[in-house]
């Protein structure tokens, strides 16, 4: 990747995939992947939109987020 890549973010594809968890705030609930086979640039897309969080609910058991991990 070159000087100027990483100045103006290009995300080359570099073949590597990412699938999506969401983790649970709570031990009750357990932690599944929700998408899998994604680039990094989708991943973090995902994990950038605010509708993939639920980290603000009022109650604890409902508190979640979704996060990305190699495959």
């Amino acid at each position: 990747m070159t000087t100027f890549d990483k100045a103006w973010g290009v995300v080359k594809d570099d073949g590597k995939r990412y699938k999506i968890v969401r983790f649970h705030f709570s031990d009750s609930k357990p932690d599944r992947t929700i998408k899998s086979g994604l680039t990094l640039e989708e991943a973090q897309a995902h994990c950038r939109d605010p509708a993939t969080s639920n980290a603000d609910a009022e109650n604890p058991e409902d508190k979640w987020f979704d996060s990305y991990t190699e495959m």
